[in-house]
């Protein structure tokens, strides 16, 4: 039996077709981009933490805060080689506040790690993931505490 030729119609609907297909799995990709980036930063964040940690337990006191995209020089020991406060579409900033200064809510020290972007969708996914305290949020940045 001979196969007949594709015709014009035949193509549009298939073209229609996979139009449609894709459109309906576009945003479910981007939403789990989203969640494997907030993933990734919650993974980070514990890994300062136990860097953070390390540095305590050895030198009796947090390193200092530092801006944003920085790695601290006390936390660089304790973590992997290639880690980087800056990132692509995100960066970090390690923070430290004494004697109170959040409103008076932890008294003594507290430290945490602060997410920036200018991905607002990526914000809200690490602040509905991360279960631990959260101290401000904004559109384009979220401060974990430990």
């Amino acid at each position: 039996m001979k196969a007949r030729p594709w015709t014009p119609t035949d193509l549009v609907v298939v073209v229609c077709i996979l139009g449609t297909l894709a459109t309906i799995a576009l945003p479910f990709h981007r939403e789990a981009r989203l969640r494997a980036a907030a993933t990734d930063i919650l993974n980070d964040h514990a890994l300062v933490r136990a860097s953070a940690l390390v540095h305590h337990a050895t030198h009796a006191t947090l390193p200092a805060s530092h801006d944003w995209g920085v790695l601290p020089g006390g936390l660089g020991s304790a973590l992997p080689a290639d880690f980087s406060f800056a990132r692509d579409n995100y960066e970090y900033r390690w923070q430290v506040w004494t004697g109170g200064t959040l409103g008076g809510e932890f008294p003594g020290m507290v430290a945490g790690l602060a997410v920036r972007s200018t991905d607002f969708r990526l914000i809200a996914a690490v602040r509905s993931a991360f279960d631990g305290h959260i101290v401000s949020v904004t559109p384009d940045r979220v401060m974990l505490l430990y």
